[in-house]
């Protein structure tokens, strides 16, 4: 009988994690982008880091999946985990803490969770949601939440169901006349956002996207600092702020906006979002904005793309 084991990641276990997201990569092929957008099948030797890292972010390549189980295991609000059956670590999850206002509340958040292609997916992926449940009632957290899981079906069939939804928009950075004022950051601390909502570029939860806020935090892999990345306090009357905003790679003139906010999204707040990325240089900005923001987004939007379903497990206490 096979013996499956859930516990908490460790820098040994780089290896493994990077073999796992690597296995997942559809049909097994790696690929560089090439200069008129097009790509070319290359293989994962010949990659360079930056270009393993484009494939899907630090678990990618051993070197960056290092650095980024370290930072995590340093500050312990963003938990790794693996799952290993008869000593073999064959699935990874991360499980951010959060405390945000309704509909979030106190929560757990399942940031990444992946099984080894060659493995058994349902038995594994069940023993870390269940270990992450445990966690979630012991912690006494009102529930788990998976953002736009890539197999939503799994999750439903694990008692998961819709909580809200998001929708990314395209909207026109603009010069306006808000009063508000934007210095630049020199406070990291993630306590400042404990009870903060995030309505702008919430892909997980106000925590793990605080993760990738933090400067010169891959100076070692110089291709992946290359884009400007702007990051102010915006304080107007009566609101409080957090404000990053990063260029997109590929378009100099398009910034994608993370906003983190003490008090509920108004447009004051979002007219001073695009008054500052207007005066940065930027033509255009991407938000994802969730259903208690998107109507604040929605009027002056050029392009509304595909939702996004955020699912929820809900803790009997």
């Amino acid at each position: 009988m096979t013996e499956i084991v859930v516990r908490q990641a460790t820098l040994a276990d780089a290896h493994a994690i990077t073999d796992i997201y690597c296995s997942t990569i559809e049909g097994g092929v790696f690929t560089r982008r090439n200069p008129d957008g097009t790509r070319t099948p290359v293989p994962y030797e010949a990659l360079s880091i930056f270009e393993r890292y484009l494939h899907g972010g630090a678990w990618m390549s051993v070197e960056t999946c290092a650095v980024w189980l370290a930072h995590l295991l340093r500050y312990g609000d963003e938990m790794p985990l693996v799952v290993q059956a008869d000593g073999i670590v064959l699935g990874e999850a991360e499980v951010a803490i959060g405390n945000e206002p309704t509909p979030y509340n106190r929560h757990l958040q399942i940031a990444s969770l992946r099984i080894h292609a060659d493995a058994d997916f349902e038995v594994l992926a069940i023993a870390l949601l269940d270990y992450v449940k445990q966690m979630a009632q012991v912690m006494k957290y009102q529930q788990v939440l998976v953002s736009a899981p890539d197999a939503p079906e799994f999750y439903r069939q694990q008692g998961f169901t819709p909580l809200i939804t998001r929708r990314t928009a395209i909207m026109p950075a603009k010069e306006g006349r808000v009063f508000y004022k934007g210095t630049e950051m020199t406070d990291f601390n993630p306590d400042r956002i404990n009870g903060w909502s995030m309505p702008l570029g919430r892909y997980q939860n106000a925590r793990h996207e605080w993760e990738h806020i933090w400067p010169g935090f891959w100076n070692s892999v110089p291709e992946l600092v290359e884009p400007e990345v702007a990051r102010f306090d915006v304080t107007l009357t009566g609101q409080q702020g957090i404000l990053m905003l990063q260029q997109d790679r590929f378009n100099a003139e398009l910034a994608h906006v993370s906003l983190w906010s003490e008090r509920p999204l108004t447009g004051h707040l979002v007219s001073s979002v695009r008054d500052r990325a207007a005066r940065l240089g930027y033509q255009e900005l991407m938000i994802l904005a969730d259903d208690t923001a998107i109507g604040l987004v929605e009027p002056e939007a050029s392009d509304l793309r595909d939702s996004q379903i955020v699912f929820a497990w809900r803790v009997n206490i």
